[in-house]
């Protein structure tokens, strides 16, 4: 995949680009203990990824992203 696609798709599905973790820890809340609270990445809608690219339409990262996944489909059926 290419670096836009396997952006969309990351962001898309809520896990870190750099270390695939999908949750974090909040520096700004603390639980009960004052420890940094675990908190789910956000999954984010194709409307913000394509602002984000610089695309067209939300149809476009939908595009993208679809087509990532199929090339994914595509390799692991090898």
């Amino acid at each position: 995949l290419n670096y836009r696609e396997r952006a969309i798709v990351a962001d898309h599905l809520g896990f870190c680009r750099d270390c695939y973790a999908t949750h974090y820890y909040d520096t700004d809340d603390l639980d009960g203990d004052g420890k940094h609270k675990c908190k789910p990445r956000r999954k984010e809608p194709f409307i913000e990824l394509a602002v984000e690219h610089g695309l067209s339409s939300p149809d476009t990262a939908d595009k993208t992203y679809r087509r990532a996944l199929e090339k994914m489909r595509q390799k692991l059926s090898q």
